[in-house]
């Protein structure tokens, strides 16, 4: 398969309208509350590739408030 370039993982596997997701946290330890004060939305938008910004209580981690990025490449939410 990898001859034939054939996807061999998941991170390889692309599909007709996929998008791509991470969360983003303060870089600091789990055992500290941290919350966002501020985010330029408008600076996220402007980048080519961008889908949108995810605000849920779902995506805290232990104290910590996280916010969830979507972009149509990997690529982009390294921009954003």
């Amino acid at each position: 398969d990898i001859v034939r370039g054939r996807p061999l993982y998941v991170a390889d596997v692309r599909r007709e309208g996929m998008v791509f997701g991470r969360v983003l946290r303060a870089p600091a330890s789990p055992e500290l509350a941290s919350s966002l004060l501020s985010m330029d939305e408008a600076a996220a938008r402007a980048v080519d590739g961008f889908v949108a910004l995810v605000r849920d209580p779902l995506l805290a981690q232990m104290q910590s408030e996280g916010v969830g990025i979507v972009a149509r490449t990997p690529g982009a939410l390294d921009r954003i």
